[in-house]
């Protein structure tokens, strides 16, 4: 009779700490979780931020070529002037 109660208390002991076992497995598992969260907030954020600064330097790219384009069209106008002076000259 004794042989089976510590078998018991054997196999009881043992189902106690195979249910702390399992209650630490999930509560790491709870906490990796979390942290896969914030890093994953936390990349989002930053291919947000990414993704404004690529906005804004297309904006920037874009007027600088604008800007370029009608420099270009003022030295364009002012050539032709003064190709067209310079053949009135030699005529």
């Amino acid at each position: 009779m004794d042989q089976v109660r510590l078998s018991l208390e054997k196999l009881l002991a043992e189902e106690i700490q195979a249910k702390k076992d399992e209650e630490l497995v999930r509560s790491l598992q709870a906490q990796i979780l979390n942290e896969e969260w914030e890093k994953r907030e936390e990349l989002e954020k930053l291919q947000e931020e990414q993704r404004k600064l690529l906005e804004m330097e297309r904006k920037k790219s874009k007027s600088y070529l604008q800007r370029q384009r009608e420099m270009e069209k003022k030295l364009e106008s002012k050539l032709n002037f003064c190709i067209l002076c310079c053949t009135k000259l030699n005529d």
